[in-house]
């Protein structure tokens, strides 16, 4: 049962679904003085914030992903979080998860344009530096922020990455922290595309017709490749699949439809792209990735805004 306390604020974020947007900037909710014309400054500021807040799963989002998918079961807190939320059912808990992240590419895009500022593609001085690998790229790119050119279609990722056309509910088990479908598929960041997702989850259906396999017999290559072998978010992630019983289901009730290509098949955010070369390695590539990836969720996000408001 929810507590009175959120409950009331579940009822009243209901009430300002209504008024989102499909290009909506949840990161307005954790970052002060949010500025529209510095999109490159909140992104900083948001992952100065990392590990304490969660754009997809602040409340606001979770409610907006409980309303788009009708589950049957209830909004809770996440355990050991002020600011983190998830879906409660049945059959598993589910958490909202960025389809494709910005880190990983922006990376990228930063060691392509500006090897001048970079020593062998790293931060300078990095093994003299404190924290996590990521903590150190994110320290350079606001040390550099004026120096690094941001193109505009890059700008407009930044912003996107963290709208509800790129956010998507998936699945964990409650207690078992290495169950994460999200962390187990990121790789490091390297899977982190909504195409690579798609393609070994189309991969899956295709070889399972769940009217003949049973749970325990089914083809789990391809998700075996997605989530690093992981038994456990393998597990989870086949009652998450077999929730919907088939792709064409999957891709309705997900609202993947913008990701899709006529045949039914997943489109690729850039034309080379697999699990064997999951990064962009030219900036042409990720001119390519940025110009699919913007168009497929600023779509996505249109469809599912409107049908809030319906």
């Amino acid at each position: 049962m929810l507590n009175t306390n959120l409950a009331s604020e579940i009822s009243n974020t209901k009430i300002e679904l209504n008024k989102l947007a499909y290009d909506y900037d949840f990161k307005r909710i954790f970052i002060k003085n949010y500025s529209n014309q510095d999109i490159f400054s909140n992104w900083l500021k948001y992952r100065s914030r990392s590990g304490q807040v969660d754009c997809d799963a602040s409340l606001l989002a979770t409610v907006l992903l409980y309303e788009l998918w009708d589950f049957d079961g209830n909004i809770e807190c996440q355990v050991n979080s002020k600011y983190k939320y998830e879906i409660v059912t049945e059959e598993f808990n589910l958490r909202g998860d960025s389809m494709t992240s910005l880190y990983t590419t922006f990376k990228k895009y930063v060691q392509l344009k500006h090897p001048d500022i970079l020593v062998n593609n790293h931060v300078p001085n990095h093994e003299k530096m404190g924290g996590t690998n990521t903590e150190k790229w994110i320290k350079f790119f606001k040390d550099n922020k004026d120096y690094i050119s941001v193109s505009e279609d890059m700008k407009k990722f930044m912003l996107l990455y963290n709208t509800v056309g790129n956010m998507l509910p998936v699945p964990i088990i409650p207690g078992v922290k290495c169950s994460s479908f999200n962390r187990s598929r990121s790789n490091c960041g390297k899977f982190d595309y909504a195409d690579l997702m798609l393609v070994a989850i189309f991969n899956w259906y295709v070889k399972n017709d769940l009217n003949t396999r049973s749970f325990d017999h089914t083809d789990d290559s391809d998700l075996k490749k997605l989530l690093q072998s992981n038994k456990y978010a393998i597990y989870i992630c086949k009652k998450w699949l077999v929730h919907f019983k088939n792709w064409d289901n999957f891709v309705e009730r997900n609202y993947l439809q913008a990701f899709i290509k006529g045949d039914s098949r997943p489109m690729m955010l850039w034309s080379n792209h697999s699990f064997e070369n999951p990064i962009p390695k030219s900036l042409e590539e990720i001119k390519e990735f940025l110009r699919n990836v913007n168009k497929m969720i600023e779509e996505r996000g249109m469809s599912m805004i409107k049908v809030i408001s319906d």
